[in-house]
This record gives structure tokens, sequence and C-alpha cells, in this order.
């Protein structure tokens, strides 16, 4: 991937915040803040996943969300729940990711963090590019602590945890893995390849 937006210390993640990267394939790509206007985006993308991504993903086999877990998906309020998602460049209404933070108790200072990419675009580094926006944008509202769940066997993102953050505990229980980390590695600057 090739970095052309500004790095994330330096910028901020506010309501316009907007990054536009290149994969090795030339795909280009933009970062932005969920919107609620993207509910479409996310059902959609729901349908793109394989019913292995469902299950590592949610936990469970789901083709849809319902009305409610759209609105609150896409209706958040950048401070306690933040999330962004990855769309086509030059086909904006075509997402490939999204990624989100929600802090676990109004003011605290840990948040479960979860990312899906569509399985056509994943490992192709774009997971990684994400987990790191989290991060930051998390550590700017007062995240010291990050709880991720998925199924116990999603090795990918266990890896992803393990290579940005400092895992301080790893359950695994009835299928579910739960990692509690915090970010004290993840706070390296994005570079120009993944």
């Amino acid at each position: 991937m090739r970095y052309t937006g500004f790095m994330p210390q330096f910028l901020g993640y506010f309501r316009d915040w907007l990054e536009t990267f290149e994969l090795r394939d030339g795909t280009r790509l933009q970062l932005r803040p969920i919107r609620p206007s993207d509910k479409a985006l996310l059902q959609t993308g729901m349908r793109k996943l394989s019913k292995d991504s469902l299950r590592q993903r949610f936990l469970g086999a789901r083709s849809s969300l319902s009305v409610d877990e759209l609105r609150y998906l896409t209706e958040v309020d950048r401070e306690n729940h933040w999330a962004i998602c990855a769309v086509l460049e030059n086909a904006p209404t075509v997402g490939v990711a999204t990624a989100r933070f929600i802090r676990l108790a109004e003011g605290g200072d840990e948040a479960e963090i979860a990312i899906t990419v569509i399985d056509e675009y994943q490992r192709r580094g774009i997971g990684k590019r994400l987990f790191r926006h989290l991060v930051a944008a998390a550590t700017e509202r007062g995240i010291r602590r990050f709880r991720v769940i998925a199924a116990h066997d999603n090795v990918a993102m266990r890896k992803l945890a393990a290579s940005l953050t400092d895992i301080h505990s790893q359950t695994s229980e009835l299928g579910v893995m739960t990692l509690i980390a915090s970010p004290a590695r993840a706070r390296a600057p994005l570079t120009s390849s993944v």
C-alpha cells in the first residue's frame, strides 16, 4: 500500500476525515467515517461475506442486519462509538471493510473493537490499516485498553492484534476468543507499505 494522507497523530479523526491509499494491485481505497446514510453499504457488505467470515466475525451464521442494528452501526456519536469504512475510490458506494470501537462504559477507558473486511479484500493489509486508525482514534478519546471478541479460530484477528498491540490476556471459552490489549506498540505511524 502507498500512503497518500496525513499521519493520524497530526490529523485528528473528525467528521470530515478522509484518507486515500492504494493497494499493491493499484486498487485505490478511501477510508472515511461511517455515516447514517451508509446503511445500504453495510447491508450489501454482509451479503459479500462468506459463511466462515460471518462465523468468525459475528460468532454465528447471519446474512443480514436488522433495521435497529443498521441504525446502531451507522448512527454513531464519534466519541463512545466511532466507526470508519473503506470504500472504492472510483465507486464510493462500494464498501470493502468497516472498523469500529465501542466504549464499554460511558467515560471509561476500555472499548471493544471490531473489524470486518469482505472476503475478496482480505489479506491485503486493509485490516491492519483500519486497526491502526482505530487505536489512534480511540487513544485520542482516552481509550487505553481494547477488548477483541472473535471466534477462537480467527487466527488472522489474533495475529493482527498481536502485531499492533500489547496483549495482556487471552481467553477462549465455548468457541469464543477474548483478547485484552493496550495500544503501546500500535502508536507507530503508518508506513508506506503494509
